[in-house]
């Protein structure tokens, strides 16, 4: 479009120049020296110069085109000094009013050159879309440090932190002791003592208080001068309170059922799942099926029957013993098959009757009210 127009004008001036200089030659011949066009545009002046070279008239529009079209080249925004150049014309004779029509249409390339200079301020517009990224910076709202305080949760957890100490003996009035049946042997009534002896046979060791036996810790352990085979035994125990003591420290004592089964007295209460080790397991052998402790320093009991395994002449066993455990009215061992003797009693022959035996551990348990039922 820059050149269509610059052509537009680069005709427009050379058709002007000539006819410039046709007027000039005709005012020459006329009149010899007009003033008044000298004092009304400086572009007269400068086509007088030109005046001397009409005789070469191609080389009138070389002086005059160049230097003209040379000047608007460097300031682009300036197209308003061709506008004067075009004026010359009108200075001349009035042939050229008609020619005043012409520069309504170069107001108006200018105009056309403003078209595309009016797109330029156009992307302007997007730029205020950049902004749009500064939402960018709101990504980073994903991660607030509220995920953190959860990890912070977890410090929590470490309730469940059961303390093995046992639990204080409650204070309640304890259960009183149970009767024996007719036809009952009772072994300890609360004050004799004559059917005991130390295992070795010696004079009872242990003392008598509120009509219990008191184990005297390392004074040996005490057995009944009777056998017994096949029978019920009923016996009521007393663990005392010993909250620094653990496992089998706390309340440790056993009734040895023959002097060869071991049924375990021991503080186990609030244990959840009793073990082989616990209080009423047949010791090392059989755990309870389920815990029937009651508190330290509480009366407990056993109802414990008991089947001895049979052998024949030869001393051959042909059947397994027995055994059934009710602890404080529970069962926790139901007519289980007893695999073997344990540990730790008077001997390990089971194919004749044996005595009862009540364990000196090292802790003052106290037993009252034992009795025994023979099964025939």
């Amino acid at each position: 479009m820059s050149r269509m127009i610059w052509r537009r004008l680069w005709v427009r001036l050379t058709v002007g120049a000539a006819v410039g200089v046709a007027i000039a030659l005709a005012g020459c011949q006329k009149e010899p020296a007009p003033p008044k066009p000298k004092k009304k545009t400086p572009a007269a002046t400068k086509a007088k110069p030109a005046a001397p070279k009409p005789a070469d008239k191609p080389a009138a529009p070389k002086a005059a085109a160049p230097k003209p079209v040379a000047k608007p080249a460097a300031p682009k925004p300036a197209p308003a000094k061709p506008k004067a150049k075009p004026a010359a014309p009108k200075t001349g004779a009035k042939p050229a009013a008609p020619k005043p029509a012409p520069p309504k249409p170069k107001a108006a390339a200018p105009k056309l050159g403003a078209k595309p200079a009016a797109p330029k301020p156009a992307p302007p517009k997007p730029k205020p879309a950049a902004p749009k990224p500064a939402a960018k910076p709101a990504a980073p709202k994903p991660a607030p440090a509220k995920p953190k305080p959860k990890p912070a949760a977890k410090p929590v957890t470490p309730k469940p932190a059961p303390k093995p100490a046992p639990a204080k003996p409650a204070a309640k009035p304890q259960p009183k002791p149970v009767p024996p049946p007719k036809g009952a042997i009772v072994l300890f009534d609360g004050k004799d003592t004559s059917g005991w002896t130390k295992t070795d046979g010696k004079p009872f060791p242990w003392k008598v208080e509120d009509g219990a036996m008191v184990c005297v810790p390392r004074s040996g352990s005490i057995r009944t001068k009777q056998t017994f085979g096949d029978h019920k035994l009923h016996i009521e125990f007393r663990v005392p309170y010993m909250p620094k003591a653990l496992g089998q420290a706390r309340g440790n004592s056993g009734v040895y059922i023959q002097g060869r089964y071991e049924i375990q007295v021991l503080d186990s209460f609030l244990i959840k799942q009793p073990g082989k080790g616990d209080c009423a397991a047949l010791y090392s052998l059989i755990a309870p099926s389920k815990n029937a402790c009651g508190r330290p320093m509480e009366w407990q009991t056993y109802d414990i029957t008991f089947r001895a395994p049979k052998f024949d002449k030869d001393k051959k066993m042909t059947k397994k013993g027995r055994i059934t455990v009710v602890q404080n009215g529970q069962t926790v061992i139901d007519d289980k098959e007893i695999p073997d003797t344990t540990p730790g009693g008077i001997d390990r022959d089971p194919t004749k009757p044996g005595a009862l035996m009540l364990q000196d551990h090292g802790n003052t348990v106290a037993f009252r009210n034992v009795w025994v039922v023979p099964i025939k």
